[in-house]
């Protein structure tokens, strides 16, 4: 239903919020605003902000609001409290000006003060009615020095306990993984200043800071390296497996912990995350990390990625923290030339105390390719082989030696499960899938088993391998084929089978 009103019904119902009738039929001409009065004007203004604004802002910060003066085109409007000037200062003083304008309909300033007298008044009271404390205090303090067997009581700063930040969480580091120890070749050597500019300013430069590469390639390396460096800087990081983050997400929504599950990833000056790849599909993961990520950010700390590929070629990520893995420093890290793999095996030999001649460090440069990993393995069984053997190492055993991997190398981890899924009856579909019939769950964990046996890659990889599995799972998995080893015949027998068929029973 609908009323109309009459001019006369309206003027009426209206004129309690202003002055008196005569001063609102006065502003109703603009002519006739000019010619108020500075205090009419003011009240009327009053009465308009009382109706346009919030009734809780008006009454904490305008309704004790009183004019003063008007002084050349400013109207001086007295205020009872430090905040309410504040307040009118920084966020109201456009709205009344606005609103005063209009009523006086010409261009005017206001400006508020703090009303002196009231508040000598005020400091006056109070005064007043503090001085029986005060002098009740005074005298306390004067009979607890005259009796030195009253304690005295440390001031209140030294009573206080202040909230304590949050030890660092430890994380494992290799010690070996540090800038020192990483030999930049012509290739990498922005990615290496990159990482040095990071670890040096965090947050202030390159964040985020993204690496993509093959495996074995430095990647690890590097990110430890920076939180090394940090660390000698007095820094807090934390550097951790993607799969590391997942399990604690879940164990802090098990055991009600999310609060200190956050301030473990946001309460540092670098979060440094390896293998970032491994949290594609997995939404509560990626929501957790989406907001570890921009809390990180904002606060102007560093966060360093590792991944085995580019975010954009990143399957099963969300498109928001693609970008923002876009959004800093991506760059790839390339495989060493034969002169930085050189130069990585005589320092190899140096800390080992192991002579190499130039043929046989060259030999075993040129042996492996492109992964930094391999060439450890190898050097490694070098190595062991100089040190049983107790004699030089000779062209003949880095031979031989060299040998092994290129053999074992060219099984891979799909023809070992096409392999398994042959022996069990299956198809290499069903491994992958999410199946978990009894013969389909055995068939998939002798597969883990051989590929953690026979390649260097490792749980999570496994896990991605086969069907996006955890690395948890394929650590169940390998642990359960051992112990059925132990007593299961049959499983022997068909072990022992695959193996000569896969890598001729070595």
């Amino acid at each position: 239903m609908f009323f109309r009103f009459d001019e006369m019904t309206l003027l009426f119902i209206l004129a309690p919020y202003f002055v008196d009738l005569s001063d609102w039929l006065s502003m109703t001409d603009p002519i006739e605003q000019r010619q108020l009065a500075p205090e009419k004007a003011w009240r009327a203004t009053y009465h308009q902000l009382e109706i346009q604004l919030e009734p809780a802002q008006f009454s904490t910060w305008l309704r004790e609001t009183t004019f003063l003066r008007y002084e050349a085109g400013w109207f001086v409007i007295a205020v009872n409290s430090p905040y309410a000037l504040q307040m009118l200062e920084q966020r109201l003083h456009r709205n009344v000006r606005r609103v005063l304008r209009d009523v006086c309909g010409e261009a005017v300033e206001v400006r508020f003060q703090l009303a002196e007298a009231r508040q000598e008044s005020q400091l006056s009271s109070s005064r007043e009615e503090a001085a029986p404390l005060m002098r009740m205090l005074a005298e306390r303090k004067a009979s607890a020095l005259a009796d030195p067997e009253v304690p005295q009581r440390k001031p209140l700063h030294t009573r206080v306990r202040r909230p304590e930040r949050i030890p660092a969480p430890a994380h494992e580091l290799n010690e070996e993984f540090t800038f020192a120890r990483f030999l930049v070749s012509r290739e990498n050597e922005l990615l290496f200043n990159a990482a040095c500019a990071v670890a040096e300013t965090p947050g202030s430069v390159y964040s985020p800071l993204l690496v993509y590469g093959g495996v074995g390639l430095g990647k690890t390396h590097l990110l430890q390296a920076i939180a090394h460096e940090m660390e000698r800087r007095g820094r807090r990081s934390l550097y951790i497996a993607s799969e590391v983050f997942t399990n604690d997400l879940v164990q802090a929504i098990r055991k009600k912990t999310t609060a200190l599950f956050r301030a473990k990833y946001r309460d540092t000056d670098a979060l440094l995350v390896d293998d970032i790849q491994f949290i594609a599909g997995k939404e509560s993961t990626q929501l957790e990390f989406f907001h570890t990520f921009n809390e990180l950010v904002n606060r102007g700390k560093q966060i360093v990625l590792a991944s085995d590929r580019h975010p954009q070629h990143m399957l099963g990520i969300e498109d928001r923290l693609v970008s923002r893995f876009r959004g800093g420093l991506v760059l790839d890290i390339q495989p060493p030339a034969l002169e930085t793999r050189l130069a990585i095996l005589w320092m190899w030999a140096q800390e080992a105390q192991l002579a190499l001649t130039e043929d046989v460090s060259l030999h075993l440069a040129e042996a492996v390719a492109g992964n930094i990993r391999n060439l450890k393995g190898l050097f490694q069984k070098i190595l062991a082989h100089a040190r049983l053997q107790k004699q030089a190492v000779s062209m003949a055993q880095v031979r031989e030696v060299a040998e092994q991997p290129a053999q074992a190398s060219e099984i891979t981890p799909s023809e070992i499960i096409a392999r398994v899924a042959a022996s069990y009856g299956l198809c290499s579909a069903e491994l992958y899938g999410t199946k978990r019939s009894a013969s389909i769950s055995r068939a998939r964990q002798v597969s883990m088993y051989l590929i953690r046996e026979h390649s260097a890659l490792s749980l999570p990889q496994i896990g991605q391998l086969l069907g996006k599995r955890s690395h948890t799972t394929v650590l169940h998995g390998c642990r359960k084929i051992r112990r059925m080893l132990a007593e299961n015949v049959e499983l022997q027998g068909r072990l022992r089978q695959l193996e000569v068929e896969l890598f001729g029973g070595r």
